[in-house]
């Protein structure tokens, strides 16, 4: 409800704040946009062991460590626990007497006083919560709010109550002791009884229990009133509160499920509302008049028929409640005889199931024999089996061994046939391949040998002709070096040419930079003398300049003269608006002064009255006080007797009492009116004093409009001098700026000669250097004359040379043409020596397919015959114990099982017998499982009003039963096992799946249609679940591995 209190940055609350702070921010925040007149209210109240204690009262101490304000409750009723509780029939509720409303500002201030009640809460520790809360409270928030929309001045009253419930607790579980343990159970009281009022207001009873209780009377308005009311249910998610949880949520649900009519409240105006304190002062002044009157006993008449009707109303619920007594005990002898007659039938089944166990140990004793004589006969039974299947398994073992011999046999004889007929096809390509090496192994050596004479021929040639191209290279290279060293020395000689040339090109270089030395000096002269003159005309510029700030100078020392002047008379005149205005402030101050002495005396008068007055009104309600205990007393004593004369003192002192008010309100009216005209008179004076100030202000102004007519002025004429001034300085400069334009041009004119020179001496050097550059070339096309007239003769000598070689490679060619065509033919008969022999002398066996492969023959050499009785005995038993640890197979093992099983139908019902009497513990927790499933399935029928999951229910129930009907369908085995993969047993397995989709698929189809709610599918899908699982573990329990009820 409280959660975090400090505010955000921004002014919001907290993310963990609680209930009531956000609340609070948010009432304001809505009153502060309305713009409306209003006023909020704070009351918190708690309730403490059906105690009702004020936590705003100013008289009520915090708690101090340990010890809780209440402890001492018992003892002093008048300190702490004053408040009582009466009904407002005008109202239709309740009111509490004596409760204190505070009127808050702000959030802020509603949060302190949240804070203080907080603090003061009966609170202790208990193994589940430190801080536990021992008793509720109720924070009321009352808000008046003026609206003026229609007209008139119209009231709004608004409550809201925030409740903090005390949760109910388990006292074993919790450690509550003592005081502790009263607590907690008369917070389950409270909470038991608000769980009736629920119940009754749900199911619309005629009588409401709002009395039993006074949380219930508390919110008797909330409850079934015309309001609209919330609730906040808190739970744990943890597994060990499950029962607690289902019980708030089964608590908060049945509230929930209360239907009220909340109504707006109407708009008061001014006169209903002052029409309805009358109508309380009329009631309140008749109470008065009939103690006066002695007419009734302290209360008027209808005071006393509506006590009267209350009793009446009251006798009637005592009535109602006698009523309920009797019905109450009438059902609990209609229980005690129940119980009575299930103790007796309890009984009577002890004596059965005593019945029972004796005839079960006869018919374990019986069992045993029969055992001893069906262990014989299978032991008989296992030995034919055994020697039978062994000559059979020897049999099977002999007709293999021949049916391999038999095959072996004819694949062996095929194979030889094809190994004949290859042998003879070898032969035959042997001596043919022989023929042809032979004859054609001739031809191919006379072929070889002409090949062998050409090739000697063709390197005698090819050496020749190497020897006459050798000397001919010899002398090229010869004359090729002569020409080649003349050319070389024109190139040395056109080199030197080259040098001399560049050397002029030097000195030229170096005449043009000693002229440009010369036009650097004269620029170096002409910048000297510029800046001369450019300094002389500075100096001129100077002179004027200052010349013309004198005479401005002078001129604005003038002007500035005659504006002191004018600014001191100005000065003088607001120094004289000033004084005036500080002696009427003097004067003010001491009127204020006067004023302020005055309403002093007046306040330390008034308060000294009032405070005489509330002594005086203390005084007096003692007395009343304590006048009214020695009347009660005196009732009580005597209540006939006395009565008048209790009567008369009571109208004596209230007389005296209105006496005195009236004579301290006729003193207070005088004095108010001598403070009245004396006031007067102050104002009288302050007002005079305030109109001479008045006119003496009007003079200063119009002097200071004087003055500033003068100043207005003076400045013009200031402002007038000071443009001649400016007027002749300008035209000195401009003056200044001609003779310095004109110096200018005349430098600017000879660094243009300067210019001009150096132009035309560069211009000179350049034709120097195109000159220079011309013969340069004219040497350059002479040895390029003499280079070609070189490279031509060198040309004519290579051409006659390539003459001479070509000559000589058309003989080359010739010799090599004619060594071509013969070793082209001899090579042509070697190639078809060749052929022919790879045709003829190299010829393959061609395949056939029908030579066999080299392979290694298998076949049985040797076989065991069967052995003996006694060795077979021994040899079935192990494989038996073999067996029975793996899946029964083959045909012969499934046979050899059937006849065992149809031999074990009686052990396996006596078995069935045994499993039951030492299964017990294991029923009873599978049957408590198969409960929970169908209580979960009935509670999501009963939560949610449909009883559609009943269905599941039925479905997983019934979903096994194919299964164990068709496991054995058209088998009169009895023993058969499920590894079975019959047709029926298949069907069966098949159906039992459909069923158990089925089940829980039904209740997801029923939510996704709207027709159940989510809650109910999940609750009904669990239960389902449950009850699946306990048959299947009933079936693993009694029938175990031989079970055929899956």
């Amino acid at each position: 409800m409280q959660g975090d209190l400090n505010p955000s940055p921004m002014g919001n609350p907290s993310a963990h704040a609680g209930m009531i702070p956000r609340a609070l921010f948010r009432l304001f925040h809505q009153l502060e946009k309305s713009g409306s007149d209003f006023s909020v209210k704070i009351s918190f109240v708690e309730l403490y062991n059906e105690e009702l204690r004020d936590l705003l009262a100013n008289d009520l101490s915090a708690p101090n460590g340990s010890t809780q304000p209440m402890g001492h409750g018992s003892k002093d009723k008048g300190a702490d626990n004053g408040l009582k509780m009466f009904d407002d029939a005008g109202k239709r509720g309740v009111f509490i007497q004596g409760l204190e409303e505070i009127a808050v500002k702000d959030s802020k201030h509603a949060l302190a006083l949240l804070v203080k009640g907080s603090e003061r809460r009966q609170i202790g520790a208990t193994n589940f919560n430190e801080h536990s809360s021992r008793s509720h409270s109720v924070f009321s928030i009352t808000v008046h709010i003026k609206d003026s929309s229609f007209g008139e001045d119209l009231l709004k009253i608004g409550k809201l109550h925030l409740v903090d419930l005390a949760g109910s607790e388990n006292i074993g579980r919790s450690g509550a002791e003592n005081k502790r343990a009263r607590e907690a159970g008369m917070i389950n009281q409270s909470l038991l009884t608000l769980g009736r009022v629920i119940n009754a207001l749900v199911d619309r009873a005629q009588h409401v229990p709002y009395r039993e209780s006074k949380l219930t009377r508390l919110l008797q308005d909330s409850l079934g009133g015309r309001t609209k009311t919330c609730i906040v249910a808190t739970v744990s998610p943890a597994r060990s509160n499950f029962e607690e949880t289902l019980s708030t949520l089964d608590y908060a649900l049945r509230a929930k499920s209360i239907r009220n009519k909340p109504e707006v409240n109407q708009r008061m105006t001014r006169n209903a509302l002052l029409k309805e304190y009358v109508t309380e002062i009329d009631r309140l002044k008749a109470d008065l008049l009939a103690a006066r009157e002695k007419n009734g006993i302290f209360f008027s008449e209808e005071t006393w028929k509506q006590l009267s009707a209350e009793q009446e109303m009251q006798k009637t619920e005592m009535m109602e409640a006698k009523k309920q007594v009797d019905i109450l005990e009438s059902q609990l002898r209609t229980v005690r005889e129940e119980f009575e007659q299930s103790i007796a039938l309890l009984m009577k089944r002890d004596g059965e199931l005593k019945e029972t166990k004796d005839r079960l140990e006869q018919t374990k004793q019986t069992l045993d024999q029969k055992e001893q004589h069906l262990k014989q006969t299978t032991q008989t039974l296992r030995e034919e089996e055994v020697v039978r299947k062994a000559y059979q398994d020897s049999e099977k073992n002999l007709d293999g061994v021949a049916t391999e011999l038999k095959t072996t046999l004819v694949q062996s004889t095929r194979h030889i046939e094809g190994l004949h007929a290859k042998l003879e096809r070898k032969s035959g390509t042997l001596s043919s391949n022989n023929r042809a090496v032979n004859k054609h192994g001739k031809q191919l050596a006379s072929s070889s040998k002409a090949i062998s004479d050409s090739v000697e021929h063709y390197i005698q040639a090819a050496g020749d002709l190497q020897n006459a191209i050798g000397s001919q290279a010899a002398n090229f290279s010869t004359t090729q070096a002569e020409q080649i060293s003349v050319v070389s020395s024109q190139l040395d000689n056109q080199l030197q040419s080259f040098r001399q040339q560049f050397q002029g090109l030097v000195a030229g270089d170096e005449a043009e930079d000693k002229l440009f030395d010369g036009l650097q000096e004269e620029l170096e002269s002409a910048h000297s003398a510029f800046e001369e003159e450019l300094a002389n005309w500075g100096e001129g510029v100077k002179e004027t300049v200052q010349r013309s700030c004198r005479e401005a100078s002078a001129t604005v020392t003038q002007q500035n003269a005659d504006i002191g002047k004018a600014v001191d008379s100005l000065q003088a005149a607001l120094d004289n608006i000033v004084r005036q205005a500080k002696n009427f402030v003097q004067e003010q101050r001491q009127l204020l002064a006067e004023m302020k002495e005055y309403s002093d005396s007046q306040a330390a008068s008034e308060i000294a009255r009032l405070k005489k007055q509330n002594q005086m009104l203390n005084q007096m309600v003692a007395n009343e006080r304590n006048r009214a205990n020695a009347a009660k007393d005196d009732l009580v004593q005597r209540v006939t007797g006395l009565l008048d004369t209790f009567l008369q003192e009571r109208d004596e002192s209230l007389k005296s009492a209105a006496k005195e008010f009236q004579r301290e309100n006729d003193s207070l009216a005088n004095v108010t009116k001598a403070e009245t005209a004396k006031h007067a008179k102050t104002c009288d004076a302050a007002g005079a004093r305030i109109e001479a100030f008045d006119g003496t202000l009007q003079q200063g102004v119009r002097e200071n409009k004087r003055k500033r007519e003068e100043f207005s002025k003076t400045i013009e004429d200031t402002t007038h001098a000071m443009e001649t001034a400016i007027g002749g300085l300008s035209a000195t400069v401009q003056e200044q700026a001609e003779a310095c334009s004109s110096s200018a041009r005349g430098v600017h004119q000879d660094l243009y000669d300067v210019y001009q020179h150096g132009l035309e001496e560069r211009s000179r050097l350049k034709r120097a250097r195109l000159e220079t550059t011309s013969s340069i070339q004219n040497g350059v096309e002479s040895t390029n004359t003499y280079v070609r007239s070189a490279l031509a003769s060198t040309s004519q000598e290579i051409q006659t040379l390539s003459a001479s070689i070509s000559t000589s490679i058309t003989d080359l060619q010739t010799l090599t043409t004619d060594y071509g065509d013969n070793a082209v033919r001899g090579l042509t008969s070697v190639q078809d020596t060749a052929v022919a022999l790879l045709d003829k002398g190299t010829r393959e066996d061609v395949r056939t397919g029908d030579t066999p492969q080299k392979r290694q023959w298998k076949y049985v050499d040797h076989w065991e015959l069967a052995k003996g009785r006694e060795d077979l005995f021994g040899t079935g038993k192990r494989q038996e114990e073999a067996e029975s640890s793996q899946p029964r197979r083959s045909t012969e093992s499934r046979k050899s099982t059937t006849i065992m099983a149809a031999g074990l139908r009686s052990r396996w019902f006596i078995d069935r017998l045994v499993q039951w009497a030492n299964a017990l513990p294991a029923v009873i927790l599978l049957s408590f499982v198969l409960a929970l499933g169908f209580l979960l399935i009935i509670l999501s029928c009963a939560l949610w009003q449909n009883w559609l999951p009943l269905l599941v229910a039925l479905t997983f129930v019934l979903a096994p039963l194919p299964n164990a009907v068709f496991s054995h369908c058209g088998n009169d085995e009895f023993g058969s096992s499920y590894d079975s993969s019959s047709p029926a047993v298949d069907f069966g397995r098949f159906l039992t799946s459909i069923v158990v989709v089925t089940g829980f698929a039904l209740p997801i189809v029923l939510a996704h249609a709207g027709v159940i709610a989510g809650k109910a599918c999940i609750m009904s899908i669990a239960g389902g679940g449950l009850v699946y699982g306990t048959i299947q573990a009933y079936s693993a329990v009694f029938s175990q591995e031989d079970s055929d009820y899956d």
